[in-house]
């Protein structure tokens, strides 16, 4: 299990992947609480009337929206 994830793994998760320590991770359990650790963030709940809000200003590339929003 712990290869196939790593194998679907693109873009920022896999450049965190790649750049931990060598036999770092070498179970699904650590890979899993490793995971999670840094890409799922219990600190704050988005409410929908937060989302709502959030408007994306007319010279504002999206991918800085896309980030900005998420971390409302």
């Amino acid at each position: 299990m712990l290869k196939q994830f790593v194998c679907k793994l693109k873009g920022v998760a896999f450049e965190w992947y790649i750049d931990l320590q060598p036999e770092f991770i070498n179970n699904w359990g650590k890979m899993e609480q490793e995971f999670l650790n840094k890409f799922y963030n219990t600190q704050h709940t988005t409410k929908m009337t937060e989302l709502t809000n959030t408007k994306r200003s007319k010279d504002e590339l999206v991918l800085g929206y896309i980030n900005i929003s998420a971390h409302i």
